[in-house]
This record gives structure tokens, sequence and C-alpha cells, in this order.
């Protein structure tokens, strides 16, 4: 179960590093398509990058354990308003993706506090 936890944690990082990372160096043109404000847009984009780091880094350094558990609720409140967004935009097609990831991170978070490790 730990094996499994630490590369399902280890895709999840990778998915909203990269993700988070993208929004900080979004092209112009797409930030106009977003209709997202600066402000917000960089909100996400460091909540998605915290949260990517905050899933693994625990586990690397051995220290604060119970990070993860936060750093995947996190990630899992992230992807649940980034569902709704896109409902509301009337893009459900575009909403599967935030919502599988939301429930990957509380299945993160419910694996890593049974545990009891955090890692």
């Amino acid at each position: 179960m730990h094996l499994a936890l630490c590369l399902v944690q280890a895709g999840l990082a990778i998915q909203f590093i990269s993700h988070g990372w993208f929004y900080l160096n979004m092209p112009a043109p797409m930030q106009a398509a977003m209709g997202l404000p600066d402000p917000v847009r960089l909100l996400i984009a460091v909540a998605e990058l915290a949260g990517g780091a905050g899933v693994v880094l625990p586990a690397l350094l051995r220290q604060w354990a119970m990070l993860t558990v936060a750093a995947a609720l996190g990630l899992a409140v992230v992807g649940g308003l980034a569902t709704g967004y896109h409902l509301l935009r009337g893009e459900a097609s575009f909403a599967f993706n935030p919502l599988s990831l939301s429930l990957v991170a509380l299945g993160v978070a419910q694996g890593r506090r049974l545990l009891g490790d955090g890692r």
C-alpha cells in the first residue's frame, strides 16, 4: 500500500506542478480567452505548485509527515473549485480531469491518514 501511494503521490505532484507552472507562464492570448483576472490565475498557480510540492516533499525530506495530508486536501479543494468553474462556464467535458484529480487527492489524504505516516 505504501509503494502504491508513493506512486500516486508522484503522479499527482507531476500533474499539479506542471499545471501550476503552465499557469505562471501562460501566453497572453490564452489568458484573455480564459477570462480569469491575473491575481486569481496567479493564486491558482501558487496553490498548485505548493500543493504539488507538499504532496512529495515530506516523504523526500522525512519531515513534516502530516503536511502530505494537508497538501492533498488542498489539492482536492483546488480541483473541486476548477470543476465548478468549468461546469459554470458550460464546459462539462473539461470538468472531468479536475474532478478525477480531486478524488485521487482525497484518496492520497485518506491513505496517508490511515497509514499514519503522512509520507
